[in-house]
């Protein structure tokens, strides 16, 4: 792995980033969010300018919005790779398709961000364990782009799973950053 992907997420996924922000914040708002001269956004680095901006607890519901928004372009750009938009995949079983999709998707938000992320279940969630590669900025920083991972995950399961609405949340752990994701959506 190379000192680009610890230190920030990849070119393309920057721009995925970038369009989201535009959507969520507008474009004088998204213009002013950190960036390096190659076009990488960090993940810390993004966090941090949010807090600084707008709060503490309004950054993390920003990621969040910004994840969401992120899904289209994400999905656009990476869905046909990782054969997540063809009839083969739409076909799959409710509960295969969920979860399949889910790992594809953590496997290349891994990829994409600098992140290793562990994909669990049980029978009423899946679980995301999410650990960052050193160098990507302070540990609040890159927790509070967990908010992002969980817009995406929540995003993903809304469209994978028939336009309904999954609860995604951060759970306590002490070391990395724990989502879960709701295997029955609440509506």
């Amino acid at each position: 792995m190379d000192n680009q992907t610890l230190t920030c997420c990849s070119v393309a996924f920057s721009q995925v980033i970038r369009q989201a922000a535009v959507d969520v914040l507008g474009h004088s708002e998204a213009a002013s969010l950190p960036r390096r001269e190659d076009g990488c956004i960090s993940p810390g680095a993004l966090i941090a300018a949010l807090e600084q901006r707008y709060g503490a607890t309004a950054a993390k519901g920003i990621a969040q919005r910004m994840g969401r928004a992120a899904f289209q372009y994400f999905l656009a750009l990476y869905g046909s790779d990782l054969n997540l938009t063809g009839m083969e995949y739409r076909l799959l079983p409710y509960r295969r398709r969920l979860q399949a999709g889910l790992q594809a998707v953590s496997r290349k938000l891994a990829e994409e961000c600098g992140a290793e992320i562990n994909q669990e279940a049980d029978a009423s969630a899946y679980y995301w364990q999410i650990s960052w590669q050193r160098g990507l900025g302070d540990g609040d920083g890159r927790r509070g782009f967990s908010y992002f991972l969980a817009g995406m995950a929540q995003e993903w399961m809304s469209w994978s799973g028939g336009g309904k609405f999954y609860n995604v949340r951060e759970m306590p752990d002490s070391g990395n950053c724990v989502l879960k994701i709701d295997q029955t959506p609440l509506d």
